[in-house]
């Protein structure tokens, strides 16, 4: 597809804000280098501890598009939604306040939506050192997708591509009646089957339009680590319902591979609600798990003391 200037709507461009001091302003300064001007740029800073409320006064004052918002910190969902319930836009993009988007982001997307309710792109991770140099394209090649096959392809589609919310543009009515659950990790994995149900057609472009920050050092604690177990195997049964209500069986039933995979984990104990939903019949029946996953999940479902132990040899094997 040639690229080509088209009628420009407002585009709201949502960044969270929390203790980014440090990475904040190569991430504005990449939004406003977007060769598409016509913006609303929303910093919703999340009850920041440093720097990172001041740094967005300064912007504010410097570019009438950027309007900042100070709030109690909430979290990145709390932060996500209080942007979309302020902005104006007509389509809605979300950036990570230590991420940078390519200078053609945004038109690039936006110009390839072509009547579509979503635009999505590849992304590129970096570490300290923030990419400066950017290969600026003519012309992009953009694939159509139904928003129904789509459904179909959250795992097998280049996971996680079209799970995170970063990198793409959206239709402001896809965000209606959708908003982020608070106090999750692994929040985007808990709307994009809702997201997609909105779509009624897709465009892909197969370019690292999106740089995602990968942290140096950034380890997460043991208890952060259980939750984003926990979360995304929430999420998982969730979407598994959401495709049962829609008689997806065949998906439902890649879902529940995941959900069983997880609860292999000594994090999911034996009272965990969705563990206890999960019958015999489900695990022997059921599930696409090899015979020893299986075998393991019927010890911990009925003599859970020697799953323990179990679990706990395993551990020291691999030690």
């Amino acid at each position: 597809m040639k690229y080509q200037k088209m009628s420009k709507p407002l585009i709201s461009v949502i960044i969270p804000v929390y203790n980014v001091e440090t990475y904040l302003e190569a991430c504005i300064k990449s939004v406003l280098m977007q060769s598409y001007d016509d913006l609303e740029i929303l910093l919703v800073n999340d009850g920041s501890s440093d720097t990172s409320g001041e740094i967005c006064d300064l912007y504010a004052e410097k570019d009438s598009r950027i309007k900042t918002i100070h709030k109690k910190n909430g979290g990145l969902s709390s932060a996500r939604n209080t942007g979309l319930d302020h902005a104006a836009g007509e389509f809605i993009c979300f950036v990570d306040s230590d991420d940078i988007i390519h200078p053609q982001f945004i038109s690039i997307l936006f110009g390839s939506l072509d009547g579509s309710d979503m635009a999505f792109c590849s992304y590129q991770t970096f570490e300290e050192d923030t990419p400066k140099d950017f290969h600026i394209l003519d012309d992009f090649a953009a694939k159509t997708y139904q928003g129904q096959d789509m459904l179909s392809q959250i795992f097998s589609f280049k996971y996680p591509l079209l799970v995170i919310a970063c990198n793409k543009i959206y239709k402001r009515q896809i965000w209606e009646r959708i908003r982020f659950p608070l106090n999750k990790i692994h929040e985007d994995e808990f709307v994009v089957h809702l997201i997609l149900d909105q779509c009624h057609f897709i465009k892909f472009v197969n370019h690292p339009l999106y740089y995602y920050r990968q942290r140096a050092g950034s380890v997460m604690t043991a208890a952060s680590n259980r939750n984003a177990i926990l979360n995304k195997m929430e999420a998982f049964a969730l979407r598994r319902d959401f495709f049962l209500d829609r008689d997806m069986e065949s998906d439902a039933q890649k879902l529940n591979d995941e959900i069983l995979y997880r609860c292999l984990m000594a994090t999911v104990d034996k009272d965990n609600p969705i563990w206890q939903d999960i019958g015999i019949r489900t695990i022997i029946f059921k599930s696409g798990l090899p015979v020893k996953a299986r075998i393991l999940l019927l010890v911990k479902k009925k003599l859970y003391g020697i799953y323990l132990i179990l679990v706990g040899l395993l551990r020291k094997k691999k030690l």
